[in-house]
């Protein structure tokens, strides 16, 4: 049997790649383990600087695999099966969501279920037009758990509010609205689209981007006040106490040049 992700870095780009198509990238205890362990592997390598998110098959990622509901025997143990699957996913969301690289997730298919949370917990989302979404646990006598939070948290909660209570589906132009999506594309066009925001992506600095994603988790638990003198100690910092990015861009742009960091 195929590696149920592959991995594979590419100028400074770890491509994550759901390989288990026969399942539709449904998220059983093998699949949801290597790609928490992918996801590990791209953030503990210093090359590595965006994590690029993509499928093999016609959906980018179908749910929980409802083996690991019945007991399936993939853990090893039956007993043990819901709290090993439980372990890697909560690992991986938590991993996503606080990670210091950007996420681009490629969804040439739809994301259905848990499959959407998997979508709304990166930051950039190219999908083609094509693509089919529907956040539908109700149906099956579930509860949605992490999709509301991150659909809240990143103000997409009101238009998806109602596609969560009837687990309707909805197409890549209604996704773009609620911003579940970020860019939305004919298929032929989808890795040229892709490129491009991995090639923006790498020009700017890693540090200071991951300093922004770490204060992006944080802004909407802080009164104006707070994120406001939040704002004024970034600012006295970059001035008093200029970083060497800082002065590499200060640099670069006196010289007319690119930053070293700036790949393309």
């Amino acid at each position: 049997m195929s590696e149920p992700v592959l991995y594979e870095v590419k100028q400074q780009v770890a491509w994550i790649t759901l390989n288990r198509p026969e399942t539709r990238n449904a998220l059983s205890v093998e699949l949801t383990r290597a790609f928490d362990a992918a996801v590990r592997q791209a953030l503990a390598d210093p090359q590595v600087r965006v994590l690029g998110i993509t499928h093999i098959g016609p959906i980018y990622c179908a749910g929980v695999d409802l083996k690991v509901s019945e007991g399936s025997p993939e853990a090893g143990a039956t007993e043990r099966l819901p709290t090993t699957f439980h372990l890697h996913y909560e690992s991986l969301f938590k991993q996503l969501w606080n990670s210091p690289k950007p996420t681009v997730a490629r969804l040439l298919g739809g994301a259905f279920g848990a499959g959407v949370g998997m979508v709304a917990v990166c930051d950039i989302v190219v999908a083609a037009d094509t693509a089919q979404f529907a956040i539908s646990e109700l149906r099956f006598g579930r509860i949605p758990s992490r999709v509301p939070v991150l659909m809240m948290h990143k103000g997409m909660f009101g238009l998806a509010r109602s596609y969560m209570l009837t687990g309707e589906r909805f197409d890549a132009e209604t996704a773009l609205a609620m911003h579940l999506v970020q860019h939305v594309v004919p298929a032929p066009e989808i890795d040229h689209a892709v490129q491009r925001q991995i090639a923006s992506l790498l020009q700017c600095a890693p540090e200071a981007t991951a300093e922004l994603k770490r204060g992006l988790l944080t802004i909407p638990d802080l009164t104006l006040a707070e994120a406001m003198e939040r704002g004024s100690e970034i600012i006295a910092r970059m001035f008093l106490s200029p970083s060497d990015e800082m002065k590499e861009g200060k640099a670069a742009f006196r010289a007319k040049r690119k930053p070293r960091w700036a790949i393309g």
